[in-house]
């Protein structure tokens, strides 16, 4: 069989929102082997025959044609693949090396999953819905699929899911095993987690299965007529009923309900903004008799159904409505205060209240993190009634000459999840220049970082702050860009005129900023400015900023890359500054006004790396950059010295680099440019850069260069550049 990665795509259809899962379990699903005759559904009025041929494909989202219920969740569309797989909610796998135990997305369900094939013409796959409410059935048909390795035999199979009693059904017949054929199959069912006691795997026999040990030989189908039954708990569920509403403010509410039945699993509850179209919001534990709700829009009405489940079934539901009130918070708030001992509490607060206009908590020289009851502080998506107009800021107060926001937490301080509108701006009473706020861990594991941005956080800005960390991990950093959320990325997120290094002299971040993101969802247009970016070091390859796939268009301009101190290599170790490379989708950058300075001549240090992507329309813009003797501009496998190299041949712009006492001769090789330009050194100043650890000497010269301008095409337009003393 092949052996080439899988593809997944775990894109959840609108009618699942990732539940809490309490009490069901798959093993209370029972197991039976019985036999019926197999009718094949292809062919037939009123069954939808799809386009799913060849291999390793998937369909988009079908419909089942009523909420089947699996696991204490309402499914309402499942994808299929032509290796056997139907996936509940989600597009099904590509993948032809079945593995109940972790593959994802999940819940999967297969009645034979191996390495097959439909070839067209030949293999269809078919579903149809029969039978009328509360009663209905839904079949999925593989007809005359064959390994992709055999020699041409066939066989089809079936799954049936039931509406009122949550069975599901597995049936089977040959088409033609004159050949012998075998495959390498699992069969079988998976819950949405991952690991033992997360699936039921069918043995070879076909009379038994497993939530511990997969079977993953199973060489043919079951014989013909043959049906492998999985059957969820056949309980009676009494509706909750008495639905009330309090705690009702802008951005939550409490749901309170009576308790009817004893053996549900939970809970289940729908939330609508239409009263059409609901998603699932929580499966609470058993016995549960209210929910609050948060994350909500001011002055909203809300459509609620809550239904006692198994795993296989569900009570009748139990309906309301109810609207949230408008904003409610507005103005200064001083942190300590009677309201607001601590930051987590503002920010509860905020969730809570939500802003009617903008909100300034201000930080008194008597807050400390001690009082805070845990870290993270976490921004828990949306805030309600956050604008462009209604932000929410933490600052000093005037006169606070210091104020540190700061512990040892093995993930981050501050978490941003989903936020927007979140400021942190370092000067006390919010003007001046001066850095008096501290954001700071301590934490030197691989997963401790400072600040985190990740599930579509924009907006947000961090200016005149110190942010130190200490991790030591390689895929994270003192400032780290996570995955974007389901619709939009982590975009416009701005640092400021910040100081990014370390919090402890014996161990440094190995990244001061860390961004990876996919190639679905996109996060651009997060700035990085005017800001000191220092002692980020360790013996492995280590970077200032470091992005990767899906960040598009990130601004960087007028920062300091630095260390304060000489640093000892223990092994050959290559040091960037900045680091935008990913495999997709990672163009656009404007990278201009940087200055790089390094201690250690003994080992190479590249100030920039950039990888052009040829599917991606984006340009990047690279100009101005201030680099120290010996430092390297790397662009794809091109490797660009300031006094000696290639022009980029992909960039907008390449404008001018640190030169030490020499000047320039550009001889340019391209047609249109052919002659000579001697520019000599005329000790112009560097910007400034709010260095606080920079002397005189480090600041060094500026040599402005004549503007060559190099198009984004492939016209290999060169020139090179020599030097001579003056």
């Amino acid at each position: 069989m092949k052996r080439v990665s899988s593809l997944c795509f775990a894109l959840f259809s609108a009618a699942l929102i990732t539940p809490l899962l309490w009490g069901q379990s798959i093993t209370n699903y029972t197991f039976s082997n019985s036999t019926a005759t197999f009718s094949q559904i292809y062919g037939q009025s009123g069954t939808t025959t799809t386009t799913l041929s060849g291999d390793d494909a998937v369909t988009g989202m079908i419909p089942i044609g009523f909420d089947f219920v699996f696991m204490g969740q309402f499914y309402s569309q499942v994808s299929a693949s032509t290796n056997g797989v139907l996936c509940l909610g989600s597009t099904a796998p590509t993948a032809y090396t079945n593995n109940l135990t972790s593959q994802t997305p999940r819940p999967i369900i297969t009645a034979f999953w191996d390495d097959l094939i439909m070839n067209s013409g030949v293999g269809y796959f078919s579903y149809r819905t029969d039978g009328t409410s509360p009663n209905r059935v839904f079949t999925a048909e593989w007809y005359n699929v064959e390994f992709l390795s055999g020699n041409g035999d066939l066989f089809s199979f079936q799954i049936k899911l039931y509406e009122s009693s949550g069975i599901i059904e597995f049936r089977y017949r040959y088409e033609d095993n004159s050949n012998g054929d075998a495959g390498s199959a699992s069969i079988g069912i998976t819950a949405v987690g991952t690991g033992s006691g997360n699936f039921l795997s069918v043995n070879s026999s076909y009379n038994a299965v497993s939530s511990t040990t997969e079977t993953t030989s199973i060489t043919t189908i079951p014989p013909t007529n043959t049906v492998l039954t999985f059957t969820p708990p056949q309980v009676t569920l009494d509706a909750p009923t008495n639905l009330t509403f309090t705690n009702v403010l802008p951005g939550q509410m409490t749901l309170n309900w009576q308790d009817n039945t004893s053996n549900e699993i939970g809970y289940l509850i729908q939330r609508s903004t239409d009263g059409t179209n609901y998603t699932n919001v929580v499966l609470t534990s058993p016995n549960a008799t209210s929910y609050t709700a948060t994350g909500l829009t001011p002055s909203t009405t809300y459509y609620w159904r809550i239904y006692a489940m198994s795993e296989g079934k569900a009570s009748a539901a139990l309906s309301g409505t109810q609207a949230t009130t408008g904003p409610l918070l507005c103005g200064t708030r001083q942190i300590p205060s009677t309201n607001y001992p601590n930051i987590k509490a503002a920010i509860d607060s905020i969730y809570t209240l939500g802003l009617a206009c903008s909100v300034v908590f201000e930080l008194l020289s008597s807050y400390s993190s001690s009082n805070e009851p845990a870290f993270p502080l976490v921004f828990n998506g949306p805030i309600p009634g956050a604008s462009s107009s209604n932000t929410v800021t933490f600052r000093p107060a005037s006169g606070v000459s210091s104020v540190v926001i700061g512990a040892s937490n093995s993930t981050t301080i501050l978490d941003l999840n989903g936020a927007s509108w979140v400021r942190f701006d370092g000067r006390p009473g919010g003007t001046g220049t001066t850095r008096a706020l501290t954001i700071a861990n301590v934490n030197t594991a691989a997963s401790a970082g400072t600040i985190r941005l990740y599930n579509g956080a924009t907006n947000n800005t961090f200016q005149y702050c110190r942010i130190l960390g200490a991790t030591t991990g390689t895929s994270t950093g003192t400032i780290y860009f996570g995955s974007p959320g389901t619709s939009i990325g982590n975009r416009k997120n701005t640092f400021d005129n910040c100081n990014i290094g370390d919090t402890l002299s014996t161990t440094q971040p190995a990244i001061a900023v860390y961004a990876v993101g996919t190639t679905t969802i996109l996060s651009d247009s997060n700035t990085i400015s005017n800001c000191n970016i220092y002692n980020y070091f360790a013996n492995t390859t280590h970077y200032g900023i470091f992005g990767s796939t899906g960040y598009t268009r990130w601004i960087i301009t007028g920062n300091s890359f630095y260390q304060t101190t000489a640093r000892t290599f223990t092994s050959s170790v290559t040091f960037y500054h900045i680091y935008l490379v990913g495999s997709t989708y990672s163009g656009g950058h404007t990278i201009s006004g940087q200055l790089h300075r390094r201690h250690s001549a003994e080992r190479r240090w590249f100030a920039v790396a950039v990888q052009y992507q040829h599917d991606d329309a984006y340009t990047n813009h690279v100009r101005y950059l201030l680099l120290s003797r010996h430092e390297y501009v790397r662009y794809n496998t091109d490797y660009w010295k300031c006094h000696h190299q290639s022009l980029l041949p992909h960039s907008e712009y390449l404008n001018g680099c640190l030169q030490w006492h020499l000047c320039l001769r550009r001889e340019f090789d391209h047609p249109k440019q052919r002659g000579r330009q001697r520019i000599c050194n005329e000790r112009h100043h560097t910007p400034e850069h709010n260095d606080e650890h920079a002397t005189d000497v480090q600041r060094d010269l500026w040599v402005p260069l004549l503007d060559a301008r190099i198009r984004g095409d492939h016209q290999r337009e060169h020139c090179r550049w020599n030097h001579d003393e003056c």
